[in-house]
Order: C-alpha cells, then structure tokens, then sequence
C-alpha cells in the first residue's frame, strides 16, 4: 500500500455535535422476548456496474423505511491470466502504515486506487480489535478473537466466519517451537511470548524491562505447508542485550524486522536469553484458511452454513436497529469452486424518513437474500459508509475524495474516520509481497526505511466509545453475553467504562 504521511485531522464543532445527533437516534434498548418481524414489504432493488465482476446494489424497503448498499464481487469474472488488468483484487487497508491511526474510509479507498471501499473492523486507541493481514503480514493478532473476513491470494476463496489465529516461533538451534501468544497485540504476561513489529508503530512497542531478540528477515516469505494454511519467514537474531535491560529494544530502520520479548520474570525470558546473534528462527502464523493472505475482524457471526445465527435481541443497544456494516461469501467461496461471490454490505439508519437500520439478525437475513452463505458483522452506527470511485448520479449520495458516498453516514458531521477499511481493488494485486507459490510480487521496496505512525485522534475515539453500533456498543453486548463468554480485558473494560458512561449521561 502507498506510504501514508502523518497528518492533522482537522477538528470541528460538528463531530461533537454528530456524537449527541447520532445517539439521540440510537434505537431503545431491546427487550428479551418482544421481537418484531424483519422488514418484508416493498422490497425494490436496482444495479449498476461498476467494473467486470463488481456490482453495486440497491435495496430499498418501505417498511421502516430501510436502505442497504451491496457490492457483489465475482472475483473469477475475468481470468487474471488472460487479463490482470480487468481483474478484480479485495483487500483491507489501515489508515495509516502504523498504529495508532485514523482516516475517512473514502479517503483511504482513493489513496490505494480503489474502485470500491467500506469501513473496516471495531478499533480501540487507533488499532483493530481483531486478528488482521494485509499482503501476507499479520498486522495484529488482535485483543479479541473474533470473528473475521479473509480472502485467498489468487482470489480463488474467501472465508466469513471465526479464524484459528496462531503465530509460532521455530528456534533451529534448540529444535524447540514456541507459541507467540500476542502479536502488536499487547504486552507478555508471565509465561508469554510476545512479537511486535513496525506496524505496531508507537502503540504497541516491546515492553519495558523484559527480555527481547530483534531478528531481521533473510528469506522471503513462503506457504508453511502443502495445503497452504500459513505464511512462514526465516529470521536472524540481530540482537539480544544481556543482561535482559531496562529500556526496551527498538524495531529500528528495517521495515521487515520483528522483536520478541518476554517479561523479565517469567518463565519466557530464559528462552529469550537462550539465544545468540545470527541464531536462526523461523516465525509462522496462520489463520487457518486455505491460501489466506488478506484478512479483516468483525463481531459477531451473522450467518453460518446458512442459518441465521445473530440474535434477534439482547440486553444491549448493539443488537436493536443501527447503520450496519458487514461482509459475506457463498458456499463456492469457502469449497474453491467455480461461481465464488462476495457480498459486502452496508444498511443506513438512525435518520427517520430515510432509513431506521435494521437488527443484527435482520441484517443476517439481508445477507441470505442476497445469496450469502456465511457472513460477519463489521464496525457499524457511525462508521458505516461505503465508497466508490465512480461518480453517478443514480447512486452518489455526496461526493467524497474524487468518487462519492453510496451510503449515508448518521454522524452529523458526515463521514467518521476509521482504523482501516476493505477495498475493492481493480488489477492484479501486483504490490503484495511475494509469497512462493503466488502470483503476486514484491512492493517491500516502495515502503519507507521507517513505517510512521499516524496520530491521536481523540475526537473520533471518543464517537466510536460512545456509539451503541460502534466499539463502545460491541463491548457492551459482549460483557452482557450476547455472544457467548465475556472475556474484554484490562484495556477493552475500561472501553466499555467510557461507553457506559456516555450512554448514561451526566449525574445530577
């Protein structure tokens, strides 16, 4: 992806104001067993072309009234053989090289050339909260497990449901295999490896105090085996302080490097010494799909093999009617087989006369519709729009960034920023690293000596806290149990802190 520079967001009045407009609009809380029936009566649907293999959708319901933006992608419509060009490419993007980092999704979608764009996964402290890779990089393992949207690197298969993150650590001297239990995902806890690397930028750097090697690359990347489950890399040790210091070890200049460090008390750190400059590690990691290179978080699952399996309610404004985002793939997608379709969806809401949202089992239903079988829910209220780069006035609802909203954001202020967002991109993805055994190639050389960080943005961490369909709404849900077992964690409780406090409003 183009190198990013740093940059201002600029602040203005309104993104307060859209945080007190969009909430006055958030739907009541839902109650356990009063459940309406999903919007059924005057369904319209219109499409237009926007590239071979790439449609856009509309589907409009009087009933509410409700509007959803659809784009269906047919990534085998032209044979990247015959035609790379006409080729169809679906990937995610950060908004910035490195955490932390915020930006507006149309924005995002014109910087990498994108013919179509939609906002990405839930975000805290300008980072995604679950697993994600871009061109064969594991960016983050994520503070949550999720579930996830991945597509294959010959675009041959997509997945839409909960990934196998795994990331492991291979020392040849020592014949020993350790798992990597966070990857720019967190600090070591006593009996824990943890990986950083540029990307993590200046929000997840290697701990003080801890013991920690920084290897660099010497091969490229390869499959880890046959069936092409994960990514593998050989590294050296380039450095490894002892006794363990302080100060923690820096990434430095070499975009490809990663540290591994262990708390200096644990039983972790006496494997870290254990190594000496130029040993050898192989690092792997893997999602467990098939041929996965590209992949993006979400939460929860909507549909799987089928069937809806978002709730209907919850004690949680998170499930009631909210702007939705979320993406889907048919059954020949996940199987490898010829007729392979991507479903990426958004629903507007929260502005009465135009669209009220739809619940998340609703939301599963429209996905069904369209002939989805798994699909997962991305960021959503304030977050959702979508993008293209083709401007007409059948579909453009406001000009944005050289092409135009489809969507119609619910902030008053318009289009919020995001972490990161899923693209559509025309072409081969001709900058992906090399992988052997893929089509793609190298662009490692077009990215800087040092991936930079983008900066705070209070302003939009405070919106996405606060937003019932947002960050600040999904950990509500899951603390509540919508989704099974509560697990947040220290940083994502004092998230969901900040969201409750929000929804309640100021004491008296």
């Amino acid at each position: 992806m183009r190198p990013l520079q740093p940059r201002r967001v600029a602040r203005t009045a309104a993104v307060a104001l859209a945080a007190t407009v969009a909430f006055s609009l958030a739907p009541a809380p839902p109650v356990q067993g009063s459940v309406q029936s999903p919007q059924t009566r005057g369904r319209q649907t219109r499409s237009w072309q926007l590239a071979p293999g790439l449609v856009l959708k509309r589907v409009q319901y009087s009933d509410g009234p409700v509007e959803v933006r659809a784009l269906i992608v047919n990534p085998r419509k032209v044979s990247a053989s015959k035609d790379p060009s006409r080729a169809l490419t679906i990937e995610p993007a950060l908004a910035s090289l490195a955490f932390p980092g915020w930006e507006k999704m149309s924005r995002i979608g014109y910087r990498e050339g994108a013919i179509a764009a939609v906002n990405g996964d839930f975000s805290v402290s300008g980072r995604p909260i679950h697993p994600t890779a871009a061109d064969a990089d594991l960016q983050t393992a994520g503070l949550r497990s999720g579930v996830g949207f991945g597509v294959s690197m010959n675009e041959k298969r997509a997945f839409a449901r909960r990934p196998q993150a795994k990331v492991t650590a291979r020392i040849r001297k020592l014949e020993r295999t350790w798992s990597i239990a966070h990857w720019n995902s967190g600090e070591p806890r006593t009996r824990q490896i943890a990986g950083y690397t540029q990307v993590g930028g200046s929000r997840e750097q290697a701990p003080n105090d801890a013991c920690a090697a920084r290897l660099l690359p010497v091969e490229g990347r390869v499959w880890s085996d046959a069936q092409k489950t994960g990514i593998s890399r050989l590294y050296k040790v380039d450095a490894q302080p002892e006794p363990c210091p302080f100060d923690p070890i820096a990434t430095g200049s070499d975009p490809g490097a990663v540290v591994l460090a262990a708390d200096r008390g644990g039983a972790r750190a006496e494997q870290i010494k254990k190594l000496d400059r130029h040993d050898r590690v192989r690092i792997t990691w893997s999602l467990g799909w098939n041929g996965v290179g590209d992949a993006i978080g979400g939460m929860p699952q909507l549909l799987e093999a089928g069937e809806v399996v978002a709730p209907s309610s919850c004690d949680s404004y998170f499930c009631g009617r909210n702007p939705r985002t979320g993406a889907g793939v048919n059954r020949e997608c996940v199987t490898g087989d010829p007729g392979c379709r991507l479903y990426i969806l958004t629903v507007d809401g929260r502005q009465s006369g135009w669209s009220v949202g739809m619940r998340l089992d609703e939301f599963a239903r429209e996905f069904k519709k369209l002939g989805a079988t798994w699909a997962v829910n991305f960021d959503g209220g304030g977050s959702t729009s979508m993008w293209v780069r083709q401007r007409k006035p059948a579909y453009c609802e406001r000009r944005a960034n050289h092409g135009c909203l489809v969507s119609r954001p619910s902030d008053a202020a318009g289009e919020r920023s995001v972490e990161n967002a899923l693209l559509v991109l025309p072409g081969v993805d001709s900058n992906a690293p090399a992988v052997k055994g893929t089509r793609t190639s190298s662009r490692l050389a077009s990215r800087p000596t040092r991936l930079v960080p983008g900066e705070e943005d209070p302003d939009t961490e405070q919106l996405i806290l606060a937003d019932p369909a947002s960050t600040g709404g999904l950990l509500d849900a899951i603390a509540v149990g919508a989704f099974g077992r509560a697990n947040l964690g220290p940083e994502l409780s004092s998230a969901l802190g900040a969201y409750r406090t929000a929804i309640a409003g100021p004491k008296d």
